[in-house]
């Protein structure tokens, strides 16, 4: 999950791809902006969600075909050893592999009926889906229960987002029925996210393991806005083990095209 400046991110969709695969060793990101009811941000609508797609489209071309200049990163770092010869420094660097990926993508708002903000013959024309709740949160727990079992019913809906909307230290986060949580995700094959921004961590390490022992696979991610949130994995990885999840519970621990290929 990864958010570029066309929302609430800080930099182009080009400079963070830079970044994830020069300084973090990434193989693919998903650019995951919000969409068009989520103001705050500049949510996306249909006609900019899909113009975006386009353009990620011919990013990966340019990957595909060496084209894509890593001198441009922002935040770029030499990252092989340094050598000495001659009583010279000499440094070598490293340049985007071409089979680093793109992933067109977005965060989808979960509206306070259970609706999403973006109908489904849009978002079909994305790699992956994510959706979320970003307001309502004083709702009941059974209603708000039954916004995101919808969101789980969808076809087009691939990950649930910071599945019970804590702010560590912020906000408790929206009550939620966990084991019906748990359930319909596992009847949908719907991902669930570990977000690994350090006020997050959502879901719970206690929910994680709900989430092992009942065969759901989950995915785990930086919620990246500024490049350097990439270092955020090493927390979500964390959040992972503490929920006692191995490698083969995590989905996005596969290629790229594997990884499609299991989706809804």
């Amino acid at each position: 999950q990864v958010h570029s400046n066309s929302t609430d991110g800080t930099m182009s969709i080009e400079d963070m791809a830079l970044v994830a695969k020069e300084n973090f060793g990434l193989e693919y990101i998903a650019i995951t902006d919000h969409t068009k009811s989520l103001k705050l941000t500049n949510g996306l609508d249909e006609t900019q969600l899909l113009d975006q797609a386009n353009k990620i489209a011919e990013l990966n071309d340019r990957i595909k075909q060496g084209q894509y200049d890593t001198k441009r990163s922002p935040l770029r770092r030499k990252l092989e050893p340094r050598h000495i010869h001659d009583g010279k420094e000499i440094t070598t660097t490293v340049t985007v592999g071409k089979n680093f990926k793109i992933l067109s993508a977005a965060e989808v708002n979960i509206m306070k009926d259970g609706s999403l903000d973006i109908p489904n013959n849009i978002l079909d024309k994305l790699d992956i889906v994510g959706a979320a709740i970003h307001s309502n949160f004083l709702l009941p727990i059974e209603v708000q229960t039954d916004r995101l079992l919808q969101a789980l019913e969808n076809p087009s809906i691939d990950i649930i987002f910071h599945p019970t909307g804590r702010r560590i230290n912020k906000r408790e986060g929206y009550p939620v029925n966990i084991e019906k949580l748990l359930d319909k995700a596992k009847d949908t094959n719907t991902l669930l996210e570990i977000d690994a921004h350090y006020d997050r961590l959502d879901l719970k390490d206690e929910y994680v393991r709900m989430a092992v022992q009942k065969g759901i696979n989950l995915v785990i991610d930086s919620d990246a806005h500024h490049p350097i949130h990439f270092a955020f994995l090493k927390f979500g990885i964390g959040q992972a083990r503490r929920g006692w999840a191995k490698k083969s519970d995590i989905r996005n621990t596969l290629p790229f095209k594997e990884l499609l290929s299991s989706l809804k």
